[in-house]
């Protein structure tokens, strides 16, 4: 009975650590970008958020008055939250990792101006619903 207990133990810690895969849309804007976040908890029982995108663009080239693509959480209970901007130099792979201490239930990526905006413009890349 201890083993069978010790084995669901570990097994659940395993797939809270390994977190859950969520791929993004394809974006009309930037279609040839592959999305995805990674979403887990640390043990302060913070939100890591690992994204991984391939083929996007950099920011200015998809529009000229921008510098920055900026991943937004929405959250129940404090709304959304920018939580940065995302380093892109026209790399084939970006992976980039995010912590913050809310829970999110959506991630959103926008074009901005700079990656220190308070609110999310209008220009959405891509967004999806977080399990």
């Amino acid at each position: 009975m201890k083993k069978v207990n010790l084995i669901t133990m570990i097994s659940s810690l395993f797939l809270i650590s390994c977190g859950v895969v969520t791929k993004l849309p394809v974006s009309q804007t930037v279609p040839a970008a592959d999305i995805k976040v990674n979403v887990k908890q640390d043990k302060s029982k913070n939100s890591i958020i690992l994204l991984t995108a391939k083929n996007l663009a950099a920011p200015n080239r998809v529009d000229s008055t921008c510098n920055a693509y900026v991943l937004w959480i929405n959250t129940k209970e404090n709304g959304i939250k920018n939580l940065g901007q995302i380093v892109n130099k026209n790399a084939k792979t970006i992976k980039q990792k995010f912590s913050t201490a809310f829970i999110p239930t959506e991630v959103t990526i926008t074009l901005e101006k700079n990656g220190n905006v308070s609110a999310m413009s209008e220009k959405v890349i891509t967004n999806a619903q977080l399990n």
